[in-house]
Parts: structure tokens; sequence; C-alpha cells
């Protein structure tokens, strides 16, 4: 679903999107959502959020278990809730020592070549910024 909001209590336009998907609790064994059958299947990308640096794409491993593996040494960290389709984590950005935490939801039914995504938010002295799950190439 999708919609746009054209209205804000301050009196200026607005002007968003909105994007969701019903969530299913997938079966004992199943992938919350459809990625490909492979080690490294899918990307975690930042943006924005006031980030001095970029955060560098993160390929991980999402198993068929539902746990989420990173590359040894990555500053990021990210657990799924499978009652509810949520997901958080932390990243450390380059040059930064303070971890970020972010947070979002499961698209199981958004179409990335047949696969699902995820997108979610953090926030980074007083700004937000993007998270986004894609399958991997």
């Amino acid at each position: 679903a999708s919609g746009s909001c054209n209205a804000s209590p301050a009196g200026f336009p607005l002007e968003t999107d909105a994007v969701g998907s019903r969530y299913t609790s997938p079966p004992t064994g199943t992938r919350v959502i459809r990625l490909p059958e492979k080690a490294d299947n899918a990307t975690i990308q930042f943006g924005e959020g006031n980030l001095v640096q970029p955060f560098p794409v993160q390929t991980i491993t999402l198993t068929p278990r539902n746990l989420v593996r990173t590359a040894p040494g990555s500053k990021f960290t990210m657990t799924l809730t499978l009652k509810t389709g949520l997901f958080s984590g932390s990243f450390t950005p380059p040059g930064t020592t303070k971890p970020i935490a972010f947070a979002g939801a499961l698209f199981q039914k958004q179409d990335h070549d047949g696969y699902g995504d995820a997108a979610g938010f953090f926030s980074n002295q007083s700004q937000t910024g993007w998270v986004l799950l894609t399958p991997a190439p």
C-alpha cells in the first residue's frame, strides 16, 4: 500500500509516501523473507541521518532459521522478531566509536525480482536516516 499526506500542523506542505505489506510468521525452518538460496544472500545499506562518512554496504546471510550472520569484525548487528516481523540492531559508522541503533519492518510481499525486503530508520544527532535490506545480486 502507498499514499501521500499533504498537510502539517504548522501549515506548510508536506508530502510523503508510505509502504507496507501483510506479515505472516514463517513456519520453522523457513526464511522470514524470500532470498536467494546461498550464503551472502542479502545486503544492508544505511543512508542520510547526518553520517559523517557513508557506512559501507553490509553483505549478510539470513539463514533458513532466520539468524543474521555478518562478516567477522563487522560493526553491524541485527536481530529479527519472527512473531511481529520487526527487526532491530546497531551499526558503528567509520571514524566513530558509538553504535547507532536502528529498527524497521520486514516486507514479505514487496517484489524485488520475486524476493522480499525490509526497511527502517535510525536517529543520529537530531536527524533520521534510512536502512534498507535487499536481496544480494
